[in-house]
């Protein structure tokens, strides 16, 4: 703890003494993350993705929490900016991002409840290294993998969803869901290798018979290009939109 306080009152003086690193080629997810924790000297790890535009309290309120925990990953949370939410699609996604945020829980996480995204986080050193970093093999979902591994460990995963992060992505319906289908086959086969049994949920009737209306290319490429659905009352043509990207991914 206390080496942890004297690198973070060190780094909190030299803010603007940023040393960026470049491994040449690229090394997939978890691999460029752990190139880059090689290169570092730090005790304390914060990773934020690329396109990820932190708040000016993140760095200290990250090291707060760690100074009191030495046993502690902490999840920050990871949204859209509303007010430069411009396409539809930008919306929804600050929409989900909304709602996915608020079904997570503030109580330490166990196998069940666990949620941790590279793109906002903060773990020791130490801890991380005892866990072998992240699994370079896995081109999606190694930051989830790394909080399996994590409690499994013995380690605390916690959210706080005081410490944020805006997204800045730059997104298209098809290129959502594109993302979407690769991110589930790493999850499939990131849960076999943790022994997650993968959760289902019932699909009614009505949503059934919609989503084959849905299938098929032509209503992502309209919605990109020619969305009718803009007339439509907001939570209306969020559920439409939310059908038409699940149906995409049933294919």
């Amino acid at each position: 703890g206390e080496q942890i306080k004297v690198e973070l009152e060190k780094q909190n003086r030299n803010l603007r003494d940023v040393k960026i690193v470049c491994s040449g080629k690229s090394l997939g997810r978890g691999g460029n993350r752990n190139y880059g924790v090689r290169q570092s000297k730090g005790q304390l790890l914060i990773f934020l993705d690329d396109d990820m535009q932190p708040m000016p309290d993140v760095i200290s309120r990250f090291s707060q929490e760690h100074l009191k925990n030495e046993k502690l990953i902490l999840v920050g949370a990871q949204m859209e900016n509303e007010k430069e939410m411009k396409t539809e699609v930008e919306k929804f996604k600050s929409h989900l991002s909304r709602k996915w945020l608020s079904q997570i829980t503030l109580e330490p996480m166990d196998r069940e409840t666990l949620f941790l995204t590279g793109a906002i986080f903060s773990i020791t050193r130490k801890n991380f290294e005892a866990l072998g970093g992240f699994d370079d093999s896995l081109s999606d979902c190694e930051d989830k993998d790394l909080g399996y591994r994590a409690l499994d460990q013995g380690l605390e995963v916690r959210f706080d969803p005081g410490i944020l992060g805006y997204h800045q992505d730059q997104l298209t319906f098809r290129k959502y869901i594109q993302r979407q289908k690769e991110y589930r086959a790493e999850l499939k086969k990131m849960e076999k290798k943790n022994k997650v049994v993968p959760k289902s949920s019932p699909v009614s009737g009505p949503k059934r018979s919609f989503r084959k209306i849905f299938r098929g290319g032509t209503f992502p490429f309209l919605m990109d290009r020619f969305n009718l659905f803009v007339v439509l009352p907001t939570k209306l043509r969020f559920k439409i939109y939310d059908m038409v990207i699940t149906a995409q991914l049933e294919d």
